[in-house]
Order: structure tokens, then sequence, then C-alpha cells
């Protein structure tokens, strides 16, 4: 009894993306903490760089990242992929690229863009996509706040990018979303530190974690 009442206790620091709100990532922890109400959960927000300078650090546990082109190679830290959530483009409706089911850089020339904040790993990809088109970008807001960008998109003031499940949890609003044609990785990754694989509380939480989201796409 004592062997399992440790195994039920402890403390884990967590790290997620703000944008996460629309993958279900906090009704897994909401569940996971309900099951287990003795392990205490420390939830960092942060972007995925910082995030994973925080776990290099040891000032967090696991995190949940997206890593967008190349895997990183990190020291003392686990790279699993639990999802994948392709880039679209949100486009206000009755825009004269509705029409379109997929949309290229090379289309949104001219057209007020609503870019990634500089911070995000994507606001580099998407900046390269319109540079090899040769074409500048007409950035009329810099943000990752996906509920902004939904708003701004739907009162007309632009046209932004935004993930499939940010489109999909935000259905309400009146706007048109297509596919990119030059599709932008967006993988989402759980990153966990090698050493705190003997940590039961932690290793608890990683296994409910892969079963969520790796046994159940089987």
């Amino acid at each position: 009894m004592e062997d399992y009442s440790l195994l039920r206790k402890g403390k884990i620091k967590i790290g997620m993306l703000s944008t996460f709100g629309c993958l279900n990532i906090i009704d897994k922890l909401s569940i996971f903490q309900r099951e287990n109400p003795q392990i205490e959960i420390i939830v960092t927000i942060g972007n995925s760089k910082t995030l994973l300078n925080l776990l290099q650090t040891h000032e967090l546990d696991v995190a949940f990242v997206i890593i967008s082109g190349n895997l990183l190679e990190l020291g003392g830290i686990e790279l699993t992929k639990i999802l994948e959530d392709p880039m679209m483009v949100m486009l206000p409706k009755g825009h004269s690229l509705c029409r379109h089911s997929h949309i290229d850089f090379s289309d949104l020339e001219g057209e007020s863009i609503i870019m990634p904040a500089k911070t995000s790993g994507l606001y580099q990809p998407i900046l390269s996509g319109f540079v090899s088109e040769g074409i500048e970008p007409k950035i009329v807001c810099e943000t990752s706040h996906p509920e902004l960008c939904v708003q701004m998109v739907s009162s007309g003031m632009g046209i932004a990018f935004a993930s499939a499940r940010v489109v999909s949890a935000n259905q309400g609003y009146p706007f048109h979303a297509a596919h990119l044609k030059n599709q932008i990785p967006r993988s989402i990754y759980y990153a966990a530190l090698k050493d705190t694989r003997d940590i039961q509380s932690i290793q608890r939480f990683s296994n409910y974690i892969m079963q969520e989201y790796l046994d159940r796409q089987l």
C-alpha cells in the first residue's frame, strides 16, 4: 500500500503553447488530475523554443511543442510525435479566393496578411513561402493568438494562417478556410526529459499521454 501511495504522489511541471486549447490537451490534463488527485500539475505557457530550453535546464519535466521542419537533436530530451496539425489559410467570407480549395503563396500577393508572431516557429517558414515566390507580404498584424486571428479574419481585416484544428474549433465564425498548397510541416511532439523516466509520477503521466494519443490512432 505504501509503494502504491508513492506511485500516485508527486509533482509534474508541464509546458505547452497558448494555442493548444484547440487540441484537447487541457481536457487530457483535467482527466489525468481527476484520476490522480495526489499528483500536483504545474503548467507553464510559452513558445516551443522557450519550452525546450526550460526542459534542458530541468525547469520543466515534460512539454507539448510544435516542431516545423527537421526534427531537432536535443540532448537529454526524448521527442515523440503525437499529432499532425496541417496549416490552412483563413479568408474573410466573400473573398475572391474563397472559390479555391487550395491556395498558393503567389495567390496572396497584395493581400493584407496576419502573420504569426516573430517568436513563433511558424513565422520563418511562412515568410520563406512568400519570399520563394518573390513576394514581400503586406503584413497588417503579427500575433500567435488564434482567437485574435479568427476575429480579425472574420471582420475582413486580413488573411491569416491557422492549423486545421484551430479552424475546426472555430467553425461558428464567418470565415472560409482553404488548404495551403505548399504545405508547411506542423508536427506536435511530446517532449520529456530522459533522466526522469524513473520518477513514477512523470512516467505515469507519460504512459497516459502515449495511450491517449498514440494507442488510439492504431
